[in-house]
């Protein structure tokens, strides 16, 4: 299916040291389903050695059908090397 213009993006941040690379863990949850609604998402997000942050964006797809706003929801899980700060979750209509 074709993309559309009003793609989603969800900031990863990080505060602290930005000597290395920093795997961050995340789940997907939301109205909108992978594959049909959004392109799938991989679970991971890798912000880059010198870097404060990473951009997800959920990258949206035409399904040609009359629908509702859908959401998709990224939530931060737990992972080597960080703790997780008071926003852990986002919201993407």
């Amino acid at each position: 299916p074709p993309t559309l213009a009003n793609n989603g993006t969800f900031r990863i941040s990080r505060t602290g040291a930005t000597t290395g690379s920093l795997v961050v863990n995340y789940t997907v949850a939301g109205t909108a389903t992978a594959g049909d609604d959004y392109t799938a998402l991989s679970g991971t997000a890798t912000i880059p050695a010198g870097a404060t942050f990473v951009d997800v964006v959920v990258t949206a797809l035409d399904d040609n059908e009359g629908e509702n706003p859908e959401t998709v929801v990224i939530n931060l899980g737990t992972g080597a090397g960080y703790r997780l700060g008071t926003a852990a979750q986002q919201t993407s209509t």
